[in-house]
């Protein structure tokens, strides 16, 4: 894997990290360690070290290695799309040139 795609990936696990959290704190794991940490006036409550040592759940190794595979494959076709609409942009000013200008 080169450097570039290294890096994208990371980004991309990073805002996978962000919506798992999201994804996280929607499950009744999670609801019940909220309700456990309830204060006097019921008010749910938890602090930034409890969340820290609450289990964050990953999908398996072999499923998270699909995902990355399908987010590269994704990438790679969309600079290949990118190069072929620039392709097609010079290819319609070119015969619009000959065609006003009739050069060809």
């Amino acid at each position: 894997w080169d450097q570039a795609i290294l890096l994208n990936l990371i980004k991309i696990i990073q805002k996978l990290f962000l919506s798992n959290c999201y994804y996280f704190t929607k499950l009744s794991i999670f609801k019940k360690r909220i309700k456990s940490n309830q204060n006097i006036s019921g008010l749910p409550n938890i602090n930034g070290q409890q969340l820290l040592q609450s289990p964050l759940i990953l999908p398996l190794t072999k499923i998270q290695k699909k995902i990355a595979s399908k987010i590269v494959n994704s990438k790679n076709h969309l600079k290949e799309l990118r190069i072929r609409a620039k392709n097609n942009i010079k290819d319609a000013m070119k015969e619009f040139e000959e065609i006003i200008f009739n050069l060809g």
